[in-house]
């Protein structure tokens, strides 16, 4: 354990040294996932589905603030679906402007929450993201997070486009109009959010709780809620889940989610109890240290023979100074 807090401690150092870097390089790694997974899914436009092209739109992209690579991958998916029917680029420029307009009023610059959330929507793990997010405690990141979910549906619909259309005639538009919408809004994309924001609730409220090892308790605890959430929603709308998947996909998640919490909270090596109380008018914080860390703290205070004793505890903030009666 202290062999992983030091090393811990040694990749934050070196992240401090090259933040700059590191955070251009997730970006154009993020990008480049994201044009891809548009290219795979969507492949209409010849030009805009060359390796080459992509890479140098993924490269500006990193190059900018975090907003810009939600706008390149709105752009080109518009420009995807134009190429393979021009109702489907409406269907698409809909959906975008009204995302758009969510992004601007609640979580401006979280863009590429939204790319990963379909980066991972993609490789079948839905979990990872609101528990991942959760455990970074911004609520306005639920809002890109769920539009992820909302741009995956495009992308999967925009992928099934001839099947979508093919029972209808080409200058039937209202029902071309309909059959795209809902095969983007599906129950399937309801039971999904619906989950998501769940679990992505429960994380953010209980990995704040005032007791020892809460983040770590809260995210397989999001995992179950997602389940939960997937078998009942299946039950209620009647559709079909796979149970084996799913569970897989949390299963990896949660996995997943805990080793980054530890990069993201302390760890406590002297197994101390955090708990909090309250009343009418007041919060008890209370912390419970087992015996054995007092009476071993007490043994090693009477061998020294020192007017003060200084005493440097894993996991805790900085040296405890103990004056001796």
């Amino acid at each position: 354990m202290r062999t992983f807090g030091a090393l811990r401690e040694k990749i934050r150092y070196v992240y401090a040294e090259h933040s700059a870097l590191l955070d251009f390089l997730g970006r154009l790694a993020s990008a480049l996932m994201v044009f891809f997974i548009i290219r795979t899914m969507t492949g209409y436009h010849v030009f805009l589905s060359e390796p080459l092209v992509l890479v140098v739109f993924a490269f500006v992209a990193a190059l900018m603030p975090s907003g810009a690579l939600a706008v390149f991958a709105a752009c080109l998916t518009v420009v995807q679906a134009f190429a393979a029917d021009p109702m489907a680029a409406g269907v698409a420029l809909a959906v975008f402007l009204v995302l758009y307009l969510l992004f601007l009023r609640f979580a401006p610059g979280e863009g590429v929450v939204l790319a990963l959330t379909v980066v991972s929507l993609y490789f079948s793990m839905a979990p990872f993201m609101p528990l991942i997010t959760g455990l970074r405690r911004r609520m306005k990141a639920l809002v890109p997070m769920l539009s992820g979910a909302v741009v995956y549906a495009l992308l999967n619909m925009l992928h099934r486009l001839p099947e979508v259309l093919a029972p209808f005639e080409k200058n039937d538009y209202m029902n071309r109009l309909t059959a795209m919408t809902r095969a983007v809004f599906t129950d399937e994309l309801v039971i999904l959010l619906a989950a998501m924001a769940a679990s992505f609730v429960f994380v953010h409220a209980s990995s704040g709780m005032a007791a020892s090892y809460a983040p770590y308790l809260a995210v397989p605890g999001g995992g179950i809620i997602y389940l939960g959430f997937i078998l009942i929603g299946a039950l209620v709308t009647k559709t079909t889940a796979p149970v084996a998947a799913e569970a897989v996909a949390a299963g990896a998640s949660v996995f997943a989610a805990l080793i980054l919490a530890m990069f993201l909270y302390p760890l406590r090596y002297k197994k101390s109890e955090y708990l909090r109380f309250e009343d009418d008018a007041y919060f008890y914080y209370v912390k419970a240290v087992p015996k054995a860390v007092v009476t071993a703290f007490d043994e090693e205070d009477d061998e020294d023979e020192d007017d003060e004793d200084e005493t440097e505890y894993p996991g805790e903030a900085g040296p405890l100074r103990r004056m001796k009666m």
